[in-house]
């Protein structure tokens, strides 16, 4: 591009018509000062004689075109405009009198020129003016034509000539009058919509960037056409990737943020194939923000020439969302799952909604109950005061209202309902009716009468029991005593509870129950509360008239709902008589027992002298199979006399211990068979206790048991160990095993023929009286195992001490 001097350039100036004006004065001087060398040129060529005169014209135009542009590039273009108009004017008369006067064309064709320049550039009075100029040089010409004092080519019509151009000349400043006004009108118009093209391109500009969408307006072409500052924020593209204009450039820049740019593009490459159509969806970023995207043709008188793309961040609107619908989901669930009914009512008093607990409450389905008056449901008693415990609510005296009220059921009877309710308010604070929840509190209210009816029941019984109920609280102040104290302590109530609660017990009691309260609050304090505990003390209390009453005490404490102690109850009666009594008993008991004990002893006495007689009479007897048989005898005499020793001489007369009773039988039967000195006893068992009969037997078995070892199993002096082994069994059965490691048993022995009347004895004995089984075995040695179902607590006798 070529670079003019300034001089050489048309003037800029704010104003339109100005700006116009500039311009037209600049175009006539350019083409004026292109034209005069042309001329020359023509005249050097096609009429040399005039050059000249061509020549000084030439020099004159171009001089004043000079001026006129350096007085445009200085801004004046009002002087620049009337110099040029001037120049005109002269020029064309100045030939016009040179040559031919009126006839000649500078004059009929320069002038039309001179006044049409005037009327463009300097209005509708510069041309009158010139008009007026023209026609007075015409009207000189003329005349001095006619009055010979210039000859023309035609001088007999200079005057006709005159005279048209006289018609002439103003019908063409008319004509440039009239011009001038449409041009400005049309200027003015120009300006108007200049300004209103102003006015809306900034609007719209404004608009696209103080939207909160991001703009994006993309040609036919795929080249960007406009976009606003939005929509780089929202895709955070780089501004120097945006002045690109690339519609594609920006497509790859952006695809790495979407979840699945895939669809995003087949959604655009389908907008491109069809340009008429619209489209709207969301995208969702890989970041979690979620777009809206819109999509419009841009048309131009129904052509199709872009498309506008709009973008919205709607990610905080659609984390609200999903919170409001988490928060609905919540409520919906709260209040289905609510045992309470959630109602609402319009201001006629018809449900509009009601939750699923009004199934429950009142068996009425949902579906049928909307739309009903509430107070249909109203047991009909009620209905009255329910609206009367309504009008305060109603007469907005007050914001809510809560009362209990009986409603129908579906099963005709009906339920207590606890009815809390509000006004609903529309914006003008104008009631559209009530909300508010209905509570079954049937079960309460019967719970509440069955507490009226206990505490009646419970009052009774204090009131007529003859033991004396008092309850303190944890300051040891009585809060009640049952009339009873009367009986007991010779006190009324009033004068009981004027006593503190030291006066009434001796100190040594008094003691003993701080004590042990002092024992339970510890435990308490540690956390090792035991809620059933109770505590149960012999007591003694001061009475009226000054002498000792024995008493006992049941303690416990009161705790409140939180299981926390508040004070202690306790329930106290005289245990004189009851002491009397025990004491009475214990002495029969005692007497009872002393004459046990003396039986014992005499049987025990009884059986030793049969087991004497016995032995004497062995000694005298010389068969030695009757000899054995009396000494068996005597040893089975003995085993039990054993048992009654072991009877007497323990605490207890109902149960026998067995390791005490088999130690000292075994003893007793080492002795008895001195002549196996090289024989060892060893017993052992758990603590085990039998009752008589259990322990008859079983000392009878054993006997037997352990005397056919001691005769049989270690013949000619040989050495050996028998072993008595006594335990209960996992199943709850005593288990007693007499083995030695003596020669064994006889191969040909037969246990289901027995011949030996001590195996016979064992056999019978184990399966007859202790209803057990019997178990031999054989191997190096002999074992015998006896088992039988031990008694159990309620097979003993009475278990009785000496002593408490």
């Amino acid at each position: 591009m070529i670079n003019l001097p300034s001089w050489l350039k048309p003037a800029q100036f704010k104003d339109e018509e100005e700006r116009q004006q500039a311009l037209l004065v600049f175009l006539i001087i350019c083409v004026f000062i292109i034209v005069p060398p042309l001329f020359l040129v023509l005249t050097v060529i096609f009429s040399p004689e005039t050059l000249k005169r061509v020549l000084v014209q030439t020099l004159f135009a171009e001089t004043v075109n000079g001026i006129l542009l350096l007085l445009l590039g200085r801004g004046h273009v009002r002087w620049a405009s009337w110099i040029q108009v001037t120049a005109f004017w002269l020029f064309f008369t100045v030939t016009a009198a040179a040559t031919a006067g009126v006839h000649h064309q500078a004059y009929q064709i320069g002038q039309v020129m001179a006044i049409t320049a005037a009327g463009f550039l300097l209005g509708p009075s510069a041309a009158l003016l010139v008009t007026g100029l023209a026609l007075l040089a015409g009207g000189i010409m003329a005349g001095a034509a006619a009055m010979g004092w210039w000859t023309f080519a035609a001088t007999d019509s200079a005057m006709l000539v005159w005279v048209v151009c006289a018609v002439w000349f103003p019908i063409l400043a008319l004509i440039q009058y009239l011009g001038r006004k449409k041009l400005q009108e049309a200027l003015v118009q120009s300006r108007l919509n200049q300004a209103k093209y102003q006015n809306a391109n900034s609007l719209l500009f404004a608009t696209l960037e103080s939207t909160a969408d991001g703009i994006l307006v993309v040609d036919r072409d795929g080249q960007v056409a406009s976009y606003n500052q939005k929509f780089l924020e929202l895709w955070r593209i780089p501004g120097d990737l945006a002045e690109q204009r690339d519609d594609q450039i920006l497509l790859r820049f952006v695809l790495d943020q979407l979840q699945d740019p895939a669809a995003f593009l087949d959604k655009v490459k389908e907008l491109y194939q069809f340009p008429e159509e619209s489209s709207f969806d969301e995208l969702a970023f890989r970041d979690g923000r979620v777009f809206e995207r819109y999509s419009q043709p841009q048309q131009i008188e129904g052509v199709v020439v872009g498309r506008v793309w709009s973008f919205r961040d709607i990610t905080n609107r659609k984390r609200m969302e999903e919170a409001l619908r988490k928060s609905e989901n919540e409520y919906r669930n709260v209040v289905d799952n609510l045992k309470s009914v959630v109602f609402q009512t319009n201001a006629e008093g018809h449900w509009t909604f009601l939750n699923p607990a009004w199934e429950e409450v009142t068996g009425f389905a949902v579906a049928d109950s909307l739309g009903r008056v509430f107070l249909d449901y109203v047991h009909p008693e009620d209905r009255e005061r329910n609206l009367e415990l309504f009008k305060p609510l109603i007469e907005r005296r007050k914001d809510c209202c809560r009362h209990e009220i009986r409603y129908l059921h579906r099963d005709g009877g009906f339920r207590w309902i606890e009815v809390y309710a509000r006004l609903t308010l529309d914006e003008q604070n104008q009631v559209v009716g009530t909300t508010g929840t209905l509570t079954d509190i049937t079960a309460h209210q019967q719970a509440e009468e069955a507490l009226r009816e206990s505490e009646a029941r419970y009052r009774l019984l204090a009131e007529n029991a003859s033991d004396v109920i008092w309850t303190v609280d944890l300051g040891m102040q009585l809060t009640y005593i049952s009339p009873s104290v009367t009986r007991l302590l010779g006190y009324t109530v009033e004068e009981a509870k004027s006593r503190t609660m030291p006066e009434a017990f001796t100190p040594a009691s008094l003691e003993a129950i701080q004590q042990k309260f002092r024992e339970v609050m510890a435990r308490e304090t540690a956390g090792q509360s035991d809620l059933n505990q109770s505590l149960i003390l012999e007591i003694e209390m001061n009475h009226k008239d000054g002498t000792v009453v024995q008493a006992e005490g049941n303690f416990n404490l009161l705790r409140d709902a939180r299981g926390k102690p508040t004070g202690i109850i306790a329930i106290v009666r005289n245990i004189a008589d009851r002491k009397q009594a025990e004491e009475a008993l214990r002495a029969s008991l005692l007497e009872k027992e002393v004459l046990l004990q003396e039986i014992h002893h005499r049987v025990k006495n009884n059986l030793q002298v049969a087991g004497s007689l016995l032995n004497l009479q062995s000694n005298r007897v010389k068969d030695p199979e009757v000899k054995a048989a009396l000494q068996e005898s005597r040893l089975r005499i003995q085993a039990m006399a054993m048992i009654h020793e072991t009877l007497y001489r323990g605490p207890n007369l109902a149960a026998i211990d067995l390791p005490t009773y088999l130690q000292h039988l075994a003893q007793y039967l080492r002795g008895a068979f001195r002549g196996n000195v090289r024989v060892k006893m060893e017993v052992v068992s758990g603590v085990i206790s039998l009752n008589l009969d259990q322990a008859m037997y079983c000392g009878l078995i054993v006997n037997e048991l352990v005397t056919n070892a001691l005769k049989h199993a270690f013949p000619a002096g040989r050495e050996g160990i028998v072993r008595i082994e006594a335990r209960v069994a996992g199943d709850g059965e005593v288990e007693v095993t007499v083995s030695d490691n003596g020669v064994g048993l006889p191969a040909e022995l037969d246990f289901s023929r027995l011949s030996s009347l001590g195996l016979r004895l064992v056999q019978g004995l184990t399966e007859r009286q202790l209803r057990g089984r019997l178990e031999i075995k054989r191997g190096a040695g002999a074992a015998f195992t006896v088992r039988w179902p031990l008694a159990t607590e309620k097979d003993f006798s009475i278990k009785t001490e000496l002593k408490e």
